[in-house]
């Protein structure tokens, strides 16, 4: 059985983020932050989303296909830095740039036939002074479309 498009979205995101600079490790799984041993790591968060039919069977994500609101899937990065506030915040915004750079070069992600736009929706930052781990969160939303034959 093939794969369902929203995995295969997952794929292809889990791909292009591979392509991140040193990544030690990418996952469409969530790694808590207390659990991670290697740095750079990302991992990604699938969120619930609303669907709306376009026709007997068609549907998309979102409110409608004119919308920017597709499904949500969070993209968390971990870096180990040294200490200091500047340190930290070198080391998050560059892998926020790498997250960017890799999943908005295509908009399509590389599934034209399904994905009609990957859009950033938002960011925040979390540190954890103890372990000199920062974490990044970059929310997209992915525009898509598909069928009931092929969901």
């Amino acid at each position: 059985m093939a794969d369902s498009v929203r995995l295969q979205i997952l794929k292809a995101m889990k791909l292009k983020l591979q392509g991140v600079s040193n990544v030690a490790e990418v996952s469409y799984g969530f790694i808590p932050m207390s659990t991670v041993t290697q740095f750079p790591t990302i991992c990604m968060v699938p969120m619930q989303t609303p669907y709306r039919p376009l026709t007997n069977t068609e549907y998309t994500t979102g409110a409608d296909r004119n919308t920017t609101d597709g499904w949500p899937v969070a993209v968390i990065g971990y870096v180990k830095c040294s200490t200091g506030p500047e340190n930290f915040t070198d080391a998050m915004e560059d892998l926020l740039k790498d997250i960017f750079t890799v999943l908005l070069a295509d908009h399509t992600l590389g599934l034209s036939s399904y994905v009609n736009n990957c859009y950033l929706m938002s960011t925040d930052t979390e540190i954890d002074v103890q372990r000199n781990v920062g974490a990044v969160v970059a929310t997209f939303a992915i525009k898509y479309d598909f069928t009931k034959g092929s969901p």
